[in-house]
């Protein structure tokens, strides 16, 4: 839309700031559950890393280790 000239930039930044912050905070609320729970070994820095999508690859793979170890320990 952008490039068609439908919307101008200022329009579509309106319409994905929200949605990007609402994904950062769910990820922020979810290493935070997970910290509580012992479920998921992170820290919030990488929680709001992996919410502004600097982080995800880490998480990820802290992620997949942690569900890994929580198999191989049943």
């Amino acid at each position: 839309m952008l490039l068609t000239g439908v919307l101008k930039f200022e329009i579509q930044i309106l319409m994905v700031v929200p949605p990007f912050f609402f994904v950062l905070y769910w990820y922020v609320v979810v290493g935070t559950l997970g910290r509580r729970s012992s479920t998921f070994a992170t820290s919030r820095t990488l929680d709001v890393l992996t919410g502004l999508y600097i982080g995800y690859p880490v998480w990820a793979l802290r992620i997949a280790k942690s569900i890994q170890s929580s198999d191989n320990q049943q």
